[in-house]
């Protein structure tokens, strides 16, 4: 599903609608920065209780070991936090002794990045527990104990990256909305043919009797409406200019909270995005009924007898 999406997706027009989100919103034009900061969130506001419990999981074991009894419980709750903050993917399913290839890639690629932000004196224990995180045993002759913390690990991770990135950084993000869907790599916008064709091949040989999806149980927007955003890559100039029409015409009503207008530019420019997205072909925007027909309620703009468009 990720794959078929990228490929409908122009990468010439990557950096004018990454420049033209960055100057709408304010936000960041690169998609990691909002996932991390929506881990941090999501891991304090929501999942505490287990955070606290992965780690006191590992502290326990490590407790049970005269060599990795002085590391604390608040490190070990440190060095967590910066790991799942960049984990890429939902989970992994490491045991002690046995973990598969993609696992350890996923494990070394969060590690580097958490040490690029954790507390210099923790540097070590990131280290370390990527060891214990891809299976190296934390006790030579007992691997209940740490089995135990690796499935906390991975019960936790699991569910917050559906609620940081999918139900989170995903409605933060505007860049192009069709690259925000279940299952999706927000950082790459596009995919050539040839790399498309390459991904295929890799999953006959690998997955022969796999399914390529374009549509999930959970996804965001249907392909229709995907495919028709995804237009918008290669046409990048055209909807710089109709998108800051349209934030001009619905200033007037937004409402000012504390200084600020609401809903923000960020805010609409995903709502229009969806507009375009879902807008039917025959409708035409002079179709009073047939606009509050799409929203079954009458809109404030047909209410307030506007006429813009």
């Amino acid at each position: 599903m990720d794959e078929v999406n990228a490929l409908e997706h122009d990468a010439d027009g990557e950096d004018a609608l990454t420049n033209l989100w960055e100057d709408i919103s304010g936000r960041p034009g690169a998609f990691g920065l909002e996932e991390e900061q929506a881990r941090r969130q999501i891991l304090n506001r929501s999942f505490s209780a287990q955070l606290e419990s992965t780690a006191n999981a590992f502290y326990v074991t490590a407790q049970s070991e005269l060599i990795t009894r002085d590391i604390s419980r608040s490190a070990l709750r440190r060095v967590l936090v910066e790991i799942l903050a960049h984990f890429p993917v939902y989970r992994t399913y490491a045991r002690v002794d046995e973990v598969a290839p993609a696992d350890l890639k996923f494990v070394s690629e969060a590690v580097a990045h958490a040490k690029e932000t954790c507390l210099p004196v923790d540097a070590w224990l990131i280290e370390k527990l990527a060891a214990w995180l891809s299976g190296q045993r934390m006790r030579p002759d007992d691997a209940a104990l740490q089995n135990i913390a690796l499935v906390r690990f991975q019960q936790l991770s699991a569910p917050l990256c559906a609620k940081a990135v999918e139900d989170t950084a995903f409605y933060r993000y505007g860049r192009l909305i069709s690259r925000n869907d279940v299952g999706f790599d927000a950082r790459k916008f596009a995919c050539s043919a040839a790399e498309f064709h390459e991904k295929m091949q890799a999953r006959r040989n690998y997955f022969p009797h796999s399914m390529l999806a374009t549509a999930t149980h959970d996804h965001k927007r249907g392909e229709d409406v995907r495919a028709r955003l995804a237009v918008l890559s290669e046409m990048s100039a055209e909807w710089k200019q109709a998108i800051g029409r349209w934030l001009e015409l619905s200033e007037p009503y937004c409402t000012v909270l504390g200084g600020v207008a609401v809903p923000s530019a960020g805010d609409r420019s995903i709502l229009f995005q969806t507009v375009v997205g879902a807008w039917p072909m025959s409708l035409v925007s002079t179709d009073k009924p047939g606009l509050c027909g799409i929203c079954q309620a009458h809109c404030c703009m047909a209410a307030k007898g506007c006429s813009r468009g």
